[in-house]
């Protein structure tokens, strides 16, 4: 990933000057690369159906919407003019990033007992968790960049450690509670008290704390590998 820069503004009240936005902006190279790998996973889907005459995984288009609409929040973001609107932006960034690295968790619909035709069901699982993790990840270098601008690398790092921590918690409660983003605005106080009955006694469930810290031990080793990588590549 590319380490953010600041980007000419064209004029934002025009649909043309916004396409010229985007295009300058250092992370659409990235963007054509989250498309591609989407794109992939939609053809094997459907080359799949072709090939069986039945279709599965039909969640994954709906899926990679959420996944990428951190990268959608993180571009309003950045073209907000008001501070309260940047604030909220910021806020549901946040709130919908659990969404790009939560589609790891959708390998667990491949069935290797479906025959030959499972293994293209896996190939369109990885390509599709692959878009949303990058979309993902991307974004979060992105406000991470911000964050260490206004503040310190440290506060930097925090940033990105404590977002990664959350999204943890997020995915289990994706996965297992089966609540979604915009809960936490519909019924806030149902989700924190489900949530934390699973996470503390005397209900708790004994995987919880196992599950998540995993994550977000994966999460962190992926975050930082992408962070590794751009820095050789920017030393060659």
């Amino acid at each position: 990933m590319e380490s953010s820069s600041p980007v000419p503004v064209a004029d934002p009240a025009s649909t043309s000057g916004l396409l010229v936005w985007l295009r300058r902006h250092p992370v659409f190279p990235l963007l054509l690369a989250c498309a591609g790998s989407s794109l992939l996973s939609v053809v094997l889907m459907a080359v799949r159906k072709l090939i069986t005459g039945q279709g599965r995984l039909g969640f994954i288009p709906f899926n990679l919407v959420l996944a990428f609409l951190p990268l959608a929040f993180l571009l309003l973001f950045e073209r907000s003019l008001k501070r309260s609107h940047a604030i909220a932006c910021a806020g549901m960034w946040l709130l919908f990033f659990p969404n790009a690295p939560y589609m790891l968790t959708d390998l667990v619909h491949f069935d290797k007992y479906l025959g030959a035709a499972s293994w293209l069901d896996l190939m369109a699982l990885i390509a599709a968790a692959w878009a949303a993790l990058l979309g993902g990840m991307i974004s979060l270098r992105f406000m991470q960049e911000r964050v260490r601008r206004h503040h310190s690398s440290l506060a930097g790092h925090g940033f990105a450690v404590a977002v990664l921590f959350l999204s943890s918690i997020g995915i289990y409660i994706g996965r297992f509670l089966r609540f979604h983003s915009w809960h936490a605005l519909q019924k806030p106080h149902e989700l924190l008290k489900e949530t934390a009955a699973q996470f503390f006694p005397p209900a708790m469930d004994p995987m919880a704390w196992p599950f998540t810290l995993a994550v977000f031990g994966l999460l962190c080793c992926i975050h930082y590998s992408l962070l590794a990588f751009a820095h050789a590549a920017r030393r060659e």
